[in-house]
């Protein structure tokens, strides 16, 4: 062995050929990396956090689901996305905290992480940024058109509501229009036209607005719901599941104390007819005593 050799053995510096014997942690060792080509743009990141982000990402581009090992073939093309998307959706999920411990992202980022955690189903991430956004007061065209393209039914019912509740002079502009489709806008116009009508007879304005834009886009609000079920996080759906767990238990309570009350209400009618039963048959009896007693004496009973 050379001098140079037992040198580096004595050290504890590794070879190329050399790796130290122990556990590897099941978060902090990162044996495997992918490449994603972003329109001409290479990024060479570990697939660890797409792993435990998205099982539709994993599945729909190939990563591999067990550390150590790479599905992936070659270079990982994201198509439909910027360079400049992509790298604000790495800054969420590689943050670097060298000088905070917060990661600050302004409305336009949030509402790219919105937009690529809908795509790709990071349904954490799209949480997070809902969060987040419900805080950056969107636009009523903002709420209308995000809540569509991200599926989110309360953005477009309050997009919707606010322009409804516009005041009186305050018109859906072309603009505005051509955004939200020609018939949605004739809708809201409707509800308006219908509150000037009206006008200090309607109470309660709001309630009437949402009433009746729950009535009128009730169809897409529905298809708007339905997808966002398909985003949830697995904490929503365990907590849904609870609630519904509850809900079935209260249900099953609750039919128990009505057959309870039920056979206790049939126990006491049954004990009044029974009461009433035997009233008539005293009476019944008095009244034959009393007639035995008044017959002639030394005639005898038929």
């Amino acid at each position: 062995m050379s001098t140079f050799e037992e040198d580096k053995i004595s050290t504890g510096e590794m070879t190329a050929i050399t790796e130290p014997v122990g556990r590897k942690h099941e978060t902090y060792y990162w044996s495997d990396s992918v490449e994603f080509l972003v329109e001409d743009v290479l990024f060479r990141i570990p697939q660890y956090p797409f792993r435990v982000g998205s099982q539709y990402f994993i599945e729909k581009f190939g990563l591999s689901l067990r550390d150590g090992t790479n599905a992936a073939r070659g270079v990982v093309t994201l198509p439909g996305v910027t360079a400049a998307q992509f790298q604000v959706f790495l800054k969420l999920l590689f943050p670097m905290h060298l000088t905070s411990t917060t990661t600050v992202f302004t409305k336009a980022e949030w509402l790219t992480i919105l937009t690529l955690s809908t795509l790709w189903h990071f349904h954490e991430a799209r949480k997070l940024a809902i969060q987040h956004l419900d805080g950056h007061n969107l636009t009523e065209m903002e709420l209308i058109e995000v809540g569509r393209a991200t599926s989110i039914s309360r953005w477009v019912l309050a997009g919707f509501k606010s322009i409804a509740g516009r005041p009186q002079g305050c018109v859906i502009s072309n603009e505005e229009a051509n955004a939200i489709g020609h018939q949605a806008a004739h809708k809201v116009w409707t509800i308006r036209y219908q509150l000037a009508v009206a006008g200090d007879e309607l109470d309660l304005s709001e309630d009437f607005i949402e009433r009746e834009l729950r009535s009128k886009f009730s169809e897409e609000l529905a298809a708007l719901k339905a997808t966002e079920l398909e985003h949830r996080t697995k904490a929503d759906i365990e907590r849904a599941e609870r609630e519904e767990e509850e809900r079935r238990k209260q249900e099953e309570e609750a039919k128990a104390v009505a057959e309870r009350e039920q056979l206790a209400e049939e126990k006491r009618q049954r004990e009044k007819e029974e009461r009433l039963r035997r009233r008539q048959e005293i009476r019944e009896r008095e009244r034959r005593e009393r007639k035995r007693g008044t017959r002639a004496p030394g005639k005898a009973e038929p």
